[in-house]
Order: structure tokens, then C-alpha cells, then sequence
């Protein structure tokens, strides 16, 4: 432990990490502006938000305070840029941004976990050692504190990779085919279906070899330029293609982290580099070199642990979130709740959007059979407080989706009650549970259903 704690303190170069701390405050200034915007026209006209377990606790402020709060975020957001009460503004960045994150579970998106990681890390290493208006800033910093930012972009990268090590993307080239509409636009209906076909399987295979391999290349002296090239050209094609916010421009500010002092100094003026005695800080490096042990092997592990949960992660969602699958499901929900009162058995449609106005909540709840559940005992604590009602509501689910093109299966088993479940935050992912169908099991469809909710989903029902 202490030989890896001699290598990770030895000295390096500011300028990377300085390089990255203006880049990276300069996307959150921009997200904050975005979700500023989002909470002022959307969120602020919400009554539900699906909660992430443990963190119901958050909630959103009152309208009248949210302009001064993202006007706080944004000013300490520039003073990251600058270096200025470096420590407290990279606090305020992860503060921040895990406030919005927490928020809406269904607004889950891995570059936003991605930027509550690096805001994290970003609080514990000496960001504003160069390019800062600081009196500390010196010439060079322990060699860890590139690295863990190194190897948290490289986990991205290649559990990107991992992640789609699956037979929808691998075989049927899914969901690229159904993107391409969108992604070809005005040119898609003048190509051939075998170009198309092609095409799908050029877009699988060269995202699952790209992310595979470039971390690697990314920490490799002789082929990090080729790898610089190959994002470039991979984040702009995304940028073009695709609506995923400010990832893509990240992607590309954020390799200043993979260059050494030398390239990066001819790109700077001279008079903005700092010639300042070396900065002496952590003195402890085992305490360094545990911490940086801990911090990546629970950052390698989190991603892989639906390998030991029941299910297939894209149908069962165990799993799915913090695991970087990016871009892998492509899913059409036709989502309905049926309600039983006390003495009845008769049943009646309960209309969603009494509760939820919002399409990307109602996806989510079809999605994610927990969440579902927690929609069920929501709508049943709805009923009993604009009712009155006393006595045991029962709340069915009739959920069919389409994963990937696939034909609609239906997900959740409509005879049980989901208000009649029981099971704790974390024991819920541990067991299989019999109220969800098993991916490829057709025992429960029934097309006349399915006819029949598209319907009432055309009506906005």
C-alpha cells in the first residue's frame, strides 16, 4: 500500500486538471441554466414525483426560490471556472447537482450521475493548483488526483462498453434500428433497406468497439491521439443525432484531462501559466491510496451487480440504474391501473393523469415494475384522501410494453394486487417476484387487450 501511495503522490503537472476544472464548470454552468428552465416551466406545475428510495426527503422548493437558487448555481459555477473559493464552489456543484438529480427519479440520466461523481471528486483534489485567481495556485500536484479523474471517464467508457454485451444490441442491432429514422431524418426514406440494415450494425458495433477500447487508448502515450480523433468525430456524430443535452460537448472538453503539460501549454498563453514552488498537501499517501482503492473498486463493481440479481436487466430494470446503460432501451408502454374499492368487485380505469401529467413519468412507471407498485399504493392514498374512503383499496396493473421492437408482452400480471405487496427497499431486488413476467413469456397476452388500451392511449386515456 505504501509503494502505491509513493506512485499515486508523485508529482505532476496542474495544467491537466486545471485544463478540466474550466471545462467541466463550464457544462455546469450550462445545466444548471437547462435545469433552470426545466423546474421553472415543468416541475413547478407538478403535484407527483417519483421519489429515488432513502431520498424522499427531497423536495422542491418553492417557485419563489427557485431563480435565486439556480442564480446561486450558476455564479458558483463561474467561480469554479475562475478557482475563486475553489473547495466551496465545487461544493455547491455537487450539492447542486445532486439536489436536481434527486428530484424526479424518472428524469434519471447517467451523464447527470456521471457529473455528481466528478463534482464529488473534484472537492478533494487541488483544481485550482493553475489557470485560477488564486493566491495558492502552484506548478504541480500529487499524480492521484489526475488519475482518479482519469479512471472514473475510463469506467464510463468501458462499462458503456460491457453494458452492451447483449443480444438485442449485438443481434438484432437494437435499438439502433428503430433510431435510425431519427438519426438518417429527411435521407432515411431514400435509402435501401439493405443499406439501412448495414448501417444499424456499422452504428452497434463501432459504439460497443469505441467504447471498449478507447479508455485504453486514452491512457496510452502512443495511441491517445488516435483515440482524441475518434471521440471528437464520435460526440459530434452523437451531438447531430441525437437530443441527449450537454454529454456530447463534455465528452469532447473532457480529454484536456488525458493530455500532459507539454500539449497543453502550446495551446496557452504563457502569461496565464503559473511558475509557482510545487503544492504540499496529503501528506499521509496510505491514507491516499486506500481511499483511491475503495473509490474505484465500488465505482467497478456498482455496474456489474445485476449479474447477481434475478432477471434480464432490460426487462427487469435490477439493476439498470448507476450501471451506465446508455442508449439500450428503447421501449413503447401501454400502461393502465384498474381499481377495486372496498365491497367491490367491480373494477374501474384509474385516469393517470390525475396524478401524473407527465409522459416521462408514465413511461417510468411502466418501465419499472417497483415503481409501478409505488404508483399503486399512491393512486390508493390519492382515492382515500379526495374520497374519503375508508377500508382496503386494490389497485391491478395492466402493463404491456415493446422492448426493442419486440411484440408487446405484458409485464405485470393483472390479478395481483399491487398494493398488497410487501418488501423492503433492498430485499425487493434480491428475490424474483411472480407478479413479473418473465421476458419471452406470452402465456398472459391477450391482443384484444392490447388493441384496446392503444386505443384509449390515441384518446389520451
Amino acid at each position: 500500500m505504501k509503494k502505491l501511495g509513493k506512485a499515486l503522490f508523485h508529482h505532476t503537472s496542474s495544467l491537466p486538471l486545471a485544463c478540466f476544472r474550466i471545462a467541466f464548470g463550464i457544462i455546469m454552468a450550462l445545466q444548471f441554466a437547462k435545469f433552470w428552465q426545466a423546474f421553472s416551466l415543468d416541475y413547478v406545475n407538478r403535484s407527483y414525483f417519483i421519489k429515488y428510495d432513502y431520498f424522499e426527503w427531497v423536495q422542491l422548493p418553492p417557485e419563489a426560490w427557485l431563480s435565486p437558487i439556480f442564480i446561486v448555481l450558476i455564479g458558483f459555477s463561474v467561480l469554479f471556472v475562475l478557482g475563486v473559493w475553489y473547495r466551496l464552489a465545487a461544493f455547491a456543484l455537487f450539492v447542486g447537482m445532486s439536489f436536481c438529480f434527486f428530484i424526479e427519479k424518472s428524469m434519471y440520466n447517467n451523464h447527470y450521475y456521471l457529473f455528481i461523481l466528478l463534482s464529488f471528486l473534484m472537492i478533494f483534489v487541488n483544481g485550482n493548483a493553475a489557470l485560477a485567481i488564486s493566491k495558492s495556485a502552484a506548478t504541480n500536484i500529487p499524480n492521484w488526483q489526475i488519475l482518479i479523474i482519469r479512471l472514473q471517464l475510463f469506467i464510463l467508457y468501458f462499462y458503456g462498453g460491457i453494458a452492451k454485451l447483449n443480444h438485442d444490441w449485438l443481434v438484432s442491432a437494437q435499438p439502433v434500428k428503430i433510431w435510425l429514422p431519427d438519426m438518417l431524418g429527411t435521407n432515411y426514406d431514400g435509402l435501401s433497406s439493405e443499406f439501412l440494415n448495414f448501417f444499424a450494425y456499422f452504428i452497434s458495433y463501432s459504439g460497443l468497439l469505441i467504447d471498449l477500447s478507447v479508455g485504453f487508448l486514452l491512457l496510452s502515450k502512443k495511441w491517445k491521439w488516435l483515440a482524441i480523433v475518434v471521440l471528437v468525430i464520435f460526440h459530434s456524430s452523437n451531438m447531430l443525432m441525437f437530443s441527449i443535452g450537454y454529454f456530447p460537448l463534455f465528452g469532447i472538453l473532457s480529454l484536456v484531462i488525458f493530455l500532459e503539460k507539454d500539449e497543453l501549454s502550446k495551446l496557452i498563453p504563457s502569461i496565464l501559466l503559473s511558475n509557482k514552488p510545487t503544492l504540499s498537501v496529503y501528506k499521509s499517501s496510505t491514507i491516499i491510496a486506500f481511499w483511491f482503492i475503495v473509490w474505484l473498486t465500488v465505482q467497478a463493481l456498482i455496474p456489474l451487480r445485476h449479474w447477481l440479481l434475478p432477471g434480464k436487466v432490460q426487462w427487469q430494470m435490477n439493476g439498470y440504474l448507476f450501471s451506465w446503460f446508455m442508449k439500450l432501451n428503447d421501449s413503447a408502454p401501454l400502461l393502465r391501473f384498474e381499481v377495486s374499492l372496498p365491497n367491490s368487485d367491480e373494477r374501474f380505469t384509474f385516469e393517470m393523469e390525475k396524478l401524473s401529467e407527465s409522459p416521462m413519468q408514465r413511461n417510468y412507471i411502466a418501465a419499472y415494475p417497483f415503481v409501478a407498485v409505488q404508483f399503486a399504493n399512491d393512486i390508493e392514498t390519492y382515492l382515500k384522501e379526495k374520497n374519503e374512503i375508508k377500508g382496503d383499496i386494490k389497485i391491478y396493473c395492466d402493463s404491456y410494453v415493446s422492448l426493442n421492437g419486440r411484440e408487446f408482452q405484458r409485464k405485470l400480471d393483472p390479478t395481483v394486487d399491487l398494493t398488497a405487496l410487501e418488501f423492503s427497499k433492498i430485499s425487493k431486488y434480491l428475490t424474483r417476484h411472480e407478479w413479473i413476467t418473465p421476458l419471452g413469456n406470452d402465456t398472459l397476452v391477450d391482443k384484444t387487450v392490447i388493441y384496446r388500451l392503444k386505443k384509449l392511449q390515441e384518446k389520451g386515456l
